[in-house]
């Protein structure tokens, strides 16, 4: 659950909601395996509970287990769930203030699966990071059954077909689906269930200071456009959290562009001259840098306090062009290289909550079949307005970041090619080699 509401993350198909299924079923597992964070949930959601199914409660609930919080039964701080390939990370337990965030790229399908290998989810007080808003459907929805809704990179190829042969999931639904170019993952949705070729988990490490998680997405994307496609996301934990996300993409031709997106829910400020490609709604820059704050994208029962803000340095590609995009008319935009999707995709589900109207597009500037991204955010309070200092690292075979906060330096390395790899340096401690 998400700390600021309690509510489950946005993850496939899950529109943010309560952890109901959990609760039904939390009387009957603390009695099973005595557990006592099992039998506090239960107790938490008495009243749903008896409301909906109150045989679980009646029948199981053990009331000599007593109940207690994962902070007071050490839980750690992140765990990797290895067959969905899913990723949950935060600062603290029992804290509705603290940072949360969710990175996933696995091979097997897991509950209504979207074809959102390498995406990633943060919140504090509120969303920092999010898909985007509304709940539209996976069969027919060309915007939301799609990689444009979630924090991926594209590859561009205006020859690459996107289409799907199933059944109707709704009454006289298409049995058909062609879909436009998004130039995303390949368009499995929910015939993911006996693959195990999409992404992996290549590598996971977790400690009180740090989680990092490193995927291959490559077979996520069609062969004719990638020679590979690698994320490795790192969380930073302190006195503020920072998040590092370096994207490693060789295209099959030069010409194909790469973009990288990123989605939330209050509109950004973005640093360097600003052109006005559509008024209100559509902006580029030549800048690196970025902040905004978070919101509760319309999930209500808010139970942290005040706000926080994101600050996010772009330090690959050199030179990047940053595109602010969004608002009403604007949040569901197709692919900025597709000519036939220059339109706003909405549906009657589009306007649910989560109200997430704005998204970033950072791209190179082109030319090159191997591209890299590397970004870095850092979380602050509502009133902070200036970056910790960030600083692209460049080594043989390596790339990287110096960050600066606080008087303690932090270096994080990665490998250009060949297996991934991240290199770690907290302050005068010996660096660290994570890696597969």
């Amino acid at each position: 659950t998400v700390p600021f509401n309690g509510h489950t993350a946005c993850i496939d198909d899950n529109g943010g909601g309560k952890p109901k299924v959990y609760s039904r079923v939390a009387p009957l597992l603390g009695a099973r395996f005595s557990d006592p964070v099992a039998n506090a949930i239960s107790d938490q959601d008495a009243r749903e509970i008896w409301n909906e199914n109150p045989w679980n409660r009646f029948l199981f609930y053990d009331p000599s287990i007593k109940p207690s919080t994962p902070a007071r039964e050490n839980y750690p701080l992140a765990h990797l769930f290895k067959g969905a390939g899913h990723v949950y990370m935060r600062s603290k337990w029992d804290d509705p203030n603290a940072t949360w965030a969710f990175f996933g790229a696995g091979p097997k399908f897991a509950g209504h699966s979207r074809d959102d290998e390498g995406h990633f989810l943060i919140a504090k007080k509120g969303w920092l990071v999010m898909r985007a808003g509304g709940l539209g459907g996976n069969e027919d929805n060309l915007y939301a059954g799609g990689s444009l809704a979630f924090n991926l990179v594209t590859i561009y190829d205006q020859d690459e077909k996107f289409r799907r042969v199933d059944k109707p999931r709704r009454p006289n639904g298409p049995e058909v689906v062609k879909n436009e170019n998004d130039g995303g993952l390949i368009r499995y949705v929910y015939s993911s269930n006996y693959r195990d070729d999409r992404a992996e988990i290549k590598a996971y490490h977790h400690d009180d200071q740090l989680t990092y998680a490193a995927a291959d997405i490559t077979q996520g994307y069609s062969a004719s456009k990638v020679r590979e496609v690698t994320r490795q996301f790192v969380c930073l934990r302190g006195r503020r959290e920072f998040f590092i996300i370096f994207d490693r993409i060789h295209a099959t031709s030069a010409a194909f562009p790469k973009t990288w997106f990123l989605h939330m829910p209050g509109e950004p400020e973005v640093d360097g001259a600003e052109k006005v490609l559509t008024p209100e709604h559509v902006f580029s820059y030549n800048g690196s840098s970025t902040t905004w704050l978070s919101d509760h994208a319309g999930l209500g029962d808010v139970m942290s306090q005040g706000k926080s803000r994101a600050f996010l340095k772009t330090l690959l590609p050199k030179q990047a062009t940053i595109v602010k995009r969004g608002g009403e008319g604007h949040d569901f935009w197709g692919n900025p290289h597709e000519p036939t999707a220059q339109y706003n995709h909405t549906d009657s589900r589009g306007v649910r909550s989560p109200i997430v109207p704005w998204r970033l597009e950072v791209e190179g500037a082109g030319g090159k079949e191997r591209e890299y991204f590397l970004h870095v955010l850092e979380i602050g309070e509502e009133n902070d307005r200036a970056m910790s200092r960030v600083s692209l690292l460049e080594r043989e075979g390596l790339l990287g970041a110096r960050i600066d906060a606080g008087g303690v330096p932090v270096e994080v390395l990665f490998t250009e090619k060949g297996p991934m790899s991240a290199r770690i340096k907290l302050g005068d401690a010996e660096e660290r080699i994570l890696g597969n």
